[in-house]
């Protein structure tokens, strides 16, 4: 081992958490799945590999999801050649384990059911329109300016408000949610990472629509309404079951926290390519058509989701490479999205590339992002409003450009901008 493999990647590196990608790079060197020596986690960069992992509920668990190594629990397998009973056994001692992204099947089944109550093609359609209405208020707010911290001024309300639309929030305490973002109370969205955030699981803005989103499933569970809360309130499993209040309300938390920071890390990350790339920013301007080839290349490249973990039920074979029962894995959406065996040139941003739909940002099988068209829906909706409404865009002078330090997630802090307002 020698170079930049000398760095730990779970160790805070600052060159790392700037640009993960060289460093995944020199580990396919190795192979499509490789077993670092500072945490022994099994990095997974193959394209091909990923799907196998992802796919496969049997072998692979998402208990360990957002943390790998450090839940703080020891999953040895003491010759065993399963451990599925154990992981089940230690799952209360797992951050997040109420949480919809560490169940596996057939739990995470019926939840993700409930899910789909919410995301349906029809309530996505609906809340596009509020999408294009939120984005043109919040750039009215600044556009006088000539200047906006973009992350704090754009897309972290633009994402958090249409994450609350979703969810049924009334326009009525809309105001009052954005404000609490917006005098820093909900920072925890914004300024520091996703595991960060759920971890705690209180003082942020998450927390707060959290309890928002409880008491209108209790008021609509009393007295039924026609609208959104009242369908996801008196929704039920597939067996007929009512869920309990407690697993609607984690679901609302999921959403906000996954859904808000993941599509806002990303709006600032094509923003800045974008401020860097002059001459695509015009082609898009010209022509609105090619805004959604742009996102799914940017997604390819630009992925906010660096990786997530599993832990290996039972002793597998993995791209030539033995993965023993309790090993933590490291599926790479960045690695697995720049694999040459999948993509033609993979480290060059083309969106005119013929295989833009093959990328891993929102992952694959079971765990497939539930959210995936909506974050392309507000992805597109939120650029075509800036390029409607701004023009020269650029980084504003003395920009420092820092990024979250987050195992799973690559974004922003702050995106300082200057522009002048479109005639």
């Amino acid at each position: 081992m020698s170079g930049i493999l000398d760095h730990d990647y779970f160790g805070n590196d600052p060159d790392l958490i700037r640009d993960p990608a060289p460093w995944f790079e020199a580990a396919r060197a190795h192979g499509p799945v490789w077993q670092e020596p500072f945490q022994g986690v099994f990095i997974v960069t193959g394209h091909e590999e990923y799907i196998q992992v992802a796919s496969d509920t049997d072998n692979f668990s998402n208990l360990v999801v957002s943390f790998g190594p450090f839940t703080g629990a020891t999953f040895e397998a003491d010759g065993r050649e399963d451990i599925s009973e154990l992981l089940e056994e230690r799952r209360a001692q797992i951050p997040l384990n109420n949480m919809l992204i560490t169940f596996d099947p057939p739990k995470h089944t019926d939840h993700r059911a409930l899910l789909r109550r919410l995301l349906t093609p029809r309530r996505v359609a609906e809340n596009e329109e509020f999408m294009l209405r939120c984005a043109h208020e919040l750039i009215d707010s600044f556009v006088a300016d000539g200047t906006v911290e973009f992350n704090r001024q754009f897309a972290g309300p633009y994402t958090l408000l249409v994450v609350a639309d979703l969810l049924g929030v009334p326009d009525e305490d809309k105001p009052q949610l954005l404000g609490y973002f917006q005098r820093g109370e909900g920072q925890g969205v914004s300024g520091r990472s996703l595991e960060e955030e759920l971890a705690e699981h209180g003082g942020g803005i998450v927390e707060h629509i959290a309890s928002m989103f409880e008491r209108y499933v209790h008021e609509r569970r009393a007295k039924p309404r026609d609208d959104i809360v009242t369908a996801i309130a008196t929704a039920t499993f597939p067996d007929g079951s009512l869920p309990e209040v407690e697993d609607l309300v984690a679901l609302a938390y999921m959403l906000t926290a996954a859904g808000q920071e993941t599509t806002a890390k990303f709006l600032c990350s094509a923003m800045c390519h974008l401020i860097h790339d002059p001459h695509l920013m015009k082609r898009l301007r010209g022509d609105r058509s090619l805004v959604p080839n742009f996102v799914e290349e940017g997604l390819r490249m630009l992925s906010p989701v660096k990786g997530s973990f599993r832990i290996a039920r039972r002793t597998v074979q993995l791209g030539g490479t033995r993965v023993s029962a309790g090993s933590i894995l490291m599926i790479s959406n960045s690695a697995a999205n720049r694999d040459p065996a999948c993509f033609a040139a993979p480290q060059d941003f083309d969106p005119d590339r013929e295989d833009l739909r093959w990328h891993l940002a929102f992952g694959h099988g079971a765990h497939y992002c539930i959210g995936a068209s909506l974050a392309r829906s507000e992805s597109r909706t939120g650029l075509e409003a800036l390029f409607d409404r701004l023009d020269d865009i650029r980084l504003a002078p003395g920009a420092d450009l820092q990024y979250v330090s987050s195992l799973n997630l690559r974004g922003l802090r702050s995106l300082p901008l200057e522009f002048t307002a479109a005639k």
